[in-house]
């Protein structure tokens, strides 16, 4: 299992989601360890808005089709 969370507005057509936040998502997706979920900045941002968030930061990583290097977490959900 792998998880990737990116925060943003998707674009919707034919109860299908699509655009540059699911890209996104996909992309951190494919860097998240087995068993793991990996979170953007722009994520946990809004998610530590509300209290502690327990997460450890995995740096800047350079993903495919992205321009800037993004930011990521992995979140602790053991």
């Amino acid at each position: 299992m792998r998880i990737g969370i990116h925060a943003g507005e998707p674009i919707e057509d034919s109860n299908d989601l699509f655009g540059a936040t699911v890209q996104m998502a996909t992309r951190i997706c494919q860097e998240a360890a087995a068993n793991a979920v990996a979170i953007s900045k722009a994520a946990i941002d809004g998610l530590s808005r509300n209290g502690q968030f327990p997460a450890r930061e995995l740096g800047p990583r350079v993903l495919k089709g992205i321009p800037e290097p993004v930011s990521l977490y992995e979140i602790a959900w053991r």
